[in-house]
């Protein structure tokens, strides 16, 4: 007789704390839309913002800049048509000596780490003030503001057209690494993910455009800026 009473008290608090929670879940008011003041905030946030937040020696702790001195920015032909092969000659004999295979997609000028100069309209070594000046722009330039589990996402607009990159050259002057940027759709490839390109907020395309301009490389296929 005891086990049963304990069994329909045990039956009564489990059908009791179900109607509860019924009653709780019935009783919380659906989730609220953002409104257009929130909305603004959020994509203003996340517009570039000087941060100033890594001094010029720390920014070269950076992959690739702690390993590779020789930066170069460069311009190059968009193709979508396979090129024909490149054949290097030996000037001595006139005669060709080895059939080098341009790159997979058909117009970026690096093929197993080596840089084809002939492939790129516009080459620019930078001096160590104007690496100061790019890394300054990758890793000093961050969100605006970024508020706790806020999700911010910066549009790419249209196909990945490249034309212009940074180039990173070891002491053999192979390319070791480097940044494929598009301009036109604001979208980027690495060479590796061990790269830190820093934050892409809102603008930073734009910053490192002006930054090619600045440094002489004209060829950036992009109406806004030119």
């Amino acid at each position: 007789m005891k086990s049963k009473t304990v069994f329909i008290v045990l039956l009564w608090l489990f059908g009791f704390t179900s109607f509860a929670q019924k009653m709780k879940t019935k009783s919380m008011p659906p989730p609220i839309p953002p409104g257009r003041k929130e909305y603004n905030n959020q994509i203003n946030n996340q517009i570039c913002k000087y941060r100033n937040s890594y001094s010029a020696q720390y920014r070269l702790k950076f992959y690739p800049f702690n390993k590779y001195q020789k930066v170069a920015l460069i311009s190059f032909e968009q193709s979508n048509y396979p090129e024909p092969k490149l054949i290097m000659i030996d000037s001595s004999k006139n005669t060709p000596i080895a059939n080098v295979e341009i790159d997979s997609i058909g117009y970026f000028p690096v093929k197993n780490h080596k840089f084809y100069p002939s492939k790129a309209k516009e080459i620019k070594i930078l001096s160590p003030l104007q690496i100061n000046a790019l890394t300054n722009i990758l890793y000093n330039y961050g969100y605006a503001s970024v508020k706790k589990n806020q999700v911010l996402v910066i549009e790419r607009f249209g196909c990945y057209n490249p034309r212009n990159a940074i180039l990173f050259f070891d002491e053999k002057d192979n390319v070791a690494a480097y940044i494929e940027l598009c301009f036109e759709c604001r979208g980027n490839e690495l060479s590796s993910d061990k790269i830190e390109i820093g934050v892409l907020c809102e603008g930073k395309y734009d910053l490192i455009k002006k930054f090619f301009l600045s440094a002489g490389i004209k060829y950036i296929k992009d109406d806004k800026i030119q």
